[in-house]
């Protein structure tokens, strides 16, 4: 039997979403990316060297339904990353 066109995509992890708060010069909150977690990591490889947490805050399609529940669960590793963030930005002015 073949394989549906969701298993073969959620395979390659073809597309990944950036659930960060948005930053004007990187991204945008939900934007979507495809390409591998390597191909996305290449796209944004400025955005990321500026900040460095933006990286944990790729999600791939597979994974963004319970990411968004993470994200705003006190005491999970997405919560946590995302509090960071957003709290270097402020004290940063980003």
């Amino acid at each position: 039997m073949g394989r549906t066109t969701t298993q073969v995509l959620k395979d390659q992890n073809t597309y990944f979403v950036y659930i960060g708060p948005t930053i004007k010069s990187a991204a945008q909150h939900n934007t979507i990316i495809t390409g591998t977690r390597d191909e996305v990591l290449k796209k944004l490889a400025g955005a990321i060297e500026k900040y460095p947490l933006m990286a944990q805050l790729l999600i791939s399609g597979d994974e963004l339904a319970e990411a968004r529940k993470q994200i705003k669960q006190p005491g999970t590793r997405l919560y946590n990353v995302y509090r960071r963030f957003v709290n270097g930005l402020t004290k940063n002015g980003g």
